[in-house]
């Protein structure tokens, strides 16, 4: 989604990006049961790499991310 870019982009981000930070627990983890499948480990893997978007890849757009 990063890479496609444009008003696409910014709605799934705004989607993902809130409810990550509003599920993480205070020791910087996410919850068992933050998904149907996930343990605290698998989670927590899942949101840091969704949450290293804005660090690790460029759009190939050129086009602004945020």
């Amino acid at each position: 989604m990063l890479n496609y870019g444009g008003p696409e982009w910014r709605k799934y981000n705004n989607l993902f990006r809130d409810v990550l930070l509003k599920n993480q627990a205070a020791d910087g983890t996410w919850p068992h049961n933050f998904t149907a499948h996930g343990n605290l480990h698998m989670n927590t893997c899942l949101a840091t790499f969704m949450l290293e978007v804005y660090d690790r890849f460029l759009p190939a757009t050129g086009a602004a991310t945020h």
